[in-house]
C-alpha cells in the first residue's frame, strides 16, 4: 500500500512538472493570416458607412450617430412594451369587470323567491281587478 501511494506521489509530481514547462498558446501564436493596417481598416469602415473618415472628429461623429441610433431604437422598443403592457392590463381589467358583472347577476338570479298571498276582505263595491280605494267616496246626505 505504501508503494502505491509513493508511486502516486511521483506521478503527480511528474505531471505537475510537465504542466509547468508547457507553454499556453496565446492569441498571438495562433495563425490569423496577414494583419491589415489601421489605415486599411478605417478606409473599409468609411466604405461601409458611406462617410469619409479622415480625422478623429469624423470617427467621433460616426460613433455618436451610432449611439444615438441605438438609443432611439431602445426608446422605441421601451415605448412599444409600455403600450402593449397597458393594453393587456386594460383587457385584463375589462375581463374581470365582465366576470364580476355576470357573477353578481347570477347571484341575484339564484336568490329564492318567496310569494306571499294575502287574503283581502271581499268588497262589494269593488270591481274585479280594480285597486281598492283607501278613502271610499263620501255619500251625499
Amino acid at each position: 500500500m505504501d508503494e502505491r501511494d509513493d508511486n502516486y506521489d511521483e506521478n503527480l509530481a511528474r505531471w505537475l512538472q510537465q504542466v509547468g514547462h508547457r507553454r499556453s498558446r496565446s492569441s498571438n501564436d495562433i495563425d490569423q493570416g496577414p494583419k491589415e493596417s489601421s489605415d486599411d481598416l478605417i478606409r473599409y469602415l468609411g466604405e461601409l458607412t458611406g462617410r469619409k473618415l479622415t480625422s478623429r472628429e469624423d470617427i467621433h461623429r460616426l460613433l455618436q450617430d451610432l449611439c444615438e441610433a441605438d438609443a432611439e431604437a431602445n426608446r422605441r422598443v421601451t415605448r412599444r412594451h409600455v403600450v402593449r403592457e397597458t393594453l393587456l392590463l386594460g383587457c385584463l381589467l375589462a375581463a374581470y369587470l365582465q366576470y364580476h358583472y355576470w357573477d353578481v347577476n347570477l347571484q341575484i338570479a339564484a336568490i329564492p323567491r318567496v310569494q306571499c298571498f294575502v287574503l283581502a276582505p271581499k268588497d262589494q263595491n269593488r270591481l274585479p281587478g280594480s285597486i281598492p280605494n283607501a278613502n271610499p267616496p263620501a255619500t251625499k246626505t
